[in-house]
């Protein structure tokens, strides 16, 4: 691949996680990216992964578990903002609306990836939502080559899930 042995993975983002991965100053990010040996790039404010309010997140690493663990970090950051998000959503009565950006309308944890095409497709296919407990949606747009690919669940679920996922792409990048 053009990656030069490098693997990549992409995850959206709403902006407020983006400022709680990178922290003040970029004390969180650096932190991940020493102890994971990961690294994040964003994508710029206001360019979104097309038709959401998404950036795109890449995760890079030259082994798969180096993104694992980058994707455990950055989840940890999604489980804060999504405890405080239930709470909110919880007390206005909208929760079941589904508008969350961390928690869907069951309150369940949600984190949104980009994958290409063929491993979205193979994500499906195997299964991984009736063997981990998530709920996978897969968003028709296309765009790039990449479709957006919602996983909900508890966060042990989302992160199997997130670790399936990232052996799909890498089996696609290595074609």
């Amino acid at each position: 691949g053009t990656h030069s042995g490098r693997l990549a993975f992409k995850v959206l983002c709403p902006d407020s996680l983006v400022a709680s991965v990178v922290g003040g100053g970029g004390a969180v990010v650096n932190r991940i990216q020493d102890e994971t040996g990961c690294h994040m790039t964003f994508s710029r404010r206001s360019e979104y992964f097309p038709g959401t309010r998404l950036r795109v997140l890449i995760i890079s690493a030259d082994e798969e578990k180096a993104i694992v663990d980058g994707l455990s970090q950055l989840l940890e950051q999604v489980v804060l903002a999504a405890d405080e998000e239930r709470q909110a959503l919880v007390n206005n009565g909208t929760l079941a609306d589904d508008r969350g950006e961390f928690v869907d309308h069951n309150g369940e944890y949600r984190l949104r990836c980009a994958l290409h095409l063929s491993a979205a497709a193979a994500t499906l296919e195997s299964g991984v939502g009736e063997e981990t407990g998530v709920r996978l949606v897969v968003d028709d747009p296309v765009a790039e080559d990449h479709q957006m690919v919602s996983i909900s669940g508890g966060q042990d679920q989302v992160m199997l899930a997130l670790e399936r996922c990232v052996g799909f792409v890498q089996a696609v990048v290595a074609d």
